[in-house]
């Protein structure tokens, strides 16, 4: 992946050779981003049962959600609360591809940020 994103960077090739070496990998039902979620899930248990329990306090309501460092935990901790309360599954899907132009347009590969 290295080399990928080295040849991209050399050629301008808008990581053409990176998203080629990513994409099987993203797709795996091993590895992939499916994987990931539930992962994070998992060692995050406890720390979702809190947020979940503090949003559930309605001393604590209005409530905003945020995350330090992206959109992935937040998104759950949202998609959760939304279906909690009923939300059809459809409707929370849409909303979480709302926060896509926002976090890659300040994704650091996007921006030529150094990470």
């Amino acid at each position: 992946m290295i080399l990928a994103w080295i040849v991209d960077t050399v050629l301008r090739t808008k990581m053409k050779y990176l998203k080629k070496a990513i994409v099987p990998i993203v797709l795996s039902k091993d590895q992939g981003i499916l994987q990931w979620y539930k992962d994070m899930v998992d060692f995050s248990t406890g720390s979702m049962f809190a947020a979940l329990k503090i949003l559930s306090d309605p001393q604590n309501q209005p409530a905003i959600v945020c995350c330090k460092y992206g959109k992935d935990r937040t998104a759950i901790i949202a998609a959760l609360v939304q279906g909690i309360l009923g939300r059809k599954k459809a409707d929370i899907i849409e909303d979480y591809h709302k926060s896509e132009p926002v976090t890659q347009a300040s994704s650091p590969v996007r921006t030529g940020q150094t990470v």
